[in-house]
């Protein structure tokens, strides 16, 4: 954990790093005080990351960290133009996949950004195109092949990994060359020395020997001056890439980003040849219009004349071809309408007849519950017949009804026998009761046995 003493031990290496850095800036909104807090947010990071195992001292690995946080820092407020961190970040990105070309749309949905972000990451790296060769290089000669992982670890970029004006470019041999457009496209001394078939160390003899006394004098105007004999008017680029060559390209689908790998131009310089051509904007449409337009013969009176008779001969032949097609469409557009107003009339008749048939269904379900109905009424009044006994057909419904006829004896025999020894109101009440009782499951039933009690009731009374 960091505390005050570390703090305290590191104190005069985090000043001697921020003044050193200071003596660098020329834009007045940036005081000392701005490096120093940079500096000890440096030497924070620097405790948080180190590792003891790699093998070297904290202060080792805390000076290369510091650094990278003083020289992002003079990245990102350096300029007149200052873009955030996250700016400049998502603008490296675009332009090492190679989208600085795309529009603002397509980058924004590769890079999942808004198209706000994107257009800011664009302003970056337009802004990039300006930036010099003024990073500090490293004048620490003692780093070796381990110490260079711990500067990979303290992320910090090499000295000349920024964009490079193309008049320095050109002075330097091919190797160098080579050598400066990696730095510019964000690769490492390392990654350099494989490409370049070199190691590592003799990457960074070539900048601090060569590289860099070169740009010391080409900044001074020495070297611009012996080296540096621009012509009074340039057509285009050394390349031998012309304004012809290059609508062609476009037309045949190229971008600006392949034509310039295409032809072996430095980064981002056919740019400046789009704007100096007036071809700021140009696609392949526009390409292929000014290809068009440019192969346009002159013709002369003559061919004029007959080109004129030739377009009324083509005028006249083509009106007369569309007012057959117009004939002919208004044919079929007659019969289409015909064609539709008899299945308009086809529909309406299929309404009516399916109306016609809700109404039809309606009353077959109405008359088809009516003989439900009538079917349960009659299978109820069969239950009630099938509980009531066989009834024979009478032999002599006067002198011998069936009702009265059970048995081997007849009601009237067994009411003359029960009254034998009675006479009066008992003789014929007990007779009443009797018959009613003799008859009632065979005629009228309940109301039988009713009468037949009221005659029981007054016998009782009596």
């Amino acid at each position: 954990m960091l505390t005050n003493e570390d703090i305290t031990k590191h104190t005069g290496m985090v000043y001697k790093l921020a003044g050193k850095y200071f003596r660098q800036v020329r834009d007045p909104a940036i005081d000392f005080d701005d490096l120093l807090s940079e500096a000890y947010l440096g030497l924070v990071r620097a405790y948080e990351r180190f590792d003891p195992g790699k093998g070297f001292a904290f202060s080792t690995f805390a000076f290369k960290t510091i650094a990278g946080y003083l020289q992002s820092f003079l990245d990102r407020k350096g300029s007149q133009i200052r873009f955030p961190n996250h700016t400049v970040l998502l603008g490296n990105k675009i332009n090492n996949l190679g989208l600085a070309d795309e529009s603002i749309d397509e980058i924004a949905r590769q890079m999942g950004v808004s198209d706000q972000q994107a257009q800011q990451a664009l302003d970056y790296l337009q802004q990039r195109m300006t930036i010099s060769l003024d990073r500090p290089l490293n004048e620490n000669k003692s780093n070796t092949l381990a110490e260079s992982d711990h500067w990979d670890l303290a992320q910090v970029e090499d000295d000349l990994s920024g964009v490079l004006a193309g008049e320095f470019i050109e002075i330097l041999d091919s190797k160098d060359r080579k050598i400066v457009e990696l730095l510019m496209q964000g690769y490492n001394r390392r990654e350099i020395g494989k490409a370049l078939g070199i190691s590592h160390q003799a990457v960074w003899q070539r900048i601090t020997k060569k590289i860099q006394p070169i740009y010391t004098g080409f900044e001074n105007g020495s070297l611009r001056r012996r080296k540096v004999k621009m012509p009074a008017t340039k057509e285009g680029p050394s390349c031998g890439l012309t304004k012809q060559i290059l609508i062609e390209e476009i037309a045949k689908g190229e971008t600006l980003s392949s034509i310039e790998r295409a032809w072996g131009m430095k980064y981002n310089t056919i740019h400046s040849w789009v704007k100096k051509w007036d071809l700021k904007g140009i696609t392949q449409a526009k390409a292929q219009d000014m290809l068009s337009e440019s192969k346009q013969p002159v013709m002369r009176e003559k061919d004029v004349k007959q080109n004129d008779a030739v377009k009324a001969d083509v005028y006249q032949q083509t009106t007369e071809m569309l007012k057959k097609e117009k004939s002919i469409l208004e044919e079929d557009l007659a019969k289409v309408r015909t064609e539709l107003e008899q299945a308009v009339s086809k529909i309406y008749d299929l309404e009516r007849q399916i109306l016609l048939s809700k109404e039809a269904n309606s009353t077959l379900k109405d008359e088809y519950d009516r003989v439900l109905h009538e079917r349960e009424e009659y299978k109820r009044a069969l239950e009630e017949l099938k509980e009531l006994p066989a009834v024979l057909e009478p032999s002599d419904p006067v002198n011998h009804p069936l009702h009265y006829t059970r048995g081997d004896i007849e009601c009237i025999d067994a009411i003359e026998a029960a009254t034998a020894g009675l006479s009066g109101p008992e003789a014929y009440s007990t007779g009443a009761a009797i018959k009613y009782l003799w008859r009632w499951k065979y005629k009228n039933g309940r109301e039988d046995l009713q009468k037949a009690a009221w005659y029981v009731n007054r016998l009782i009374g009596e």
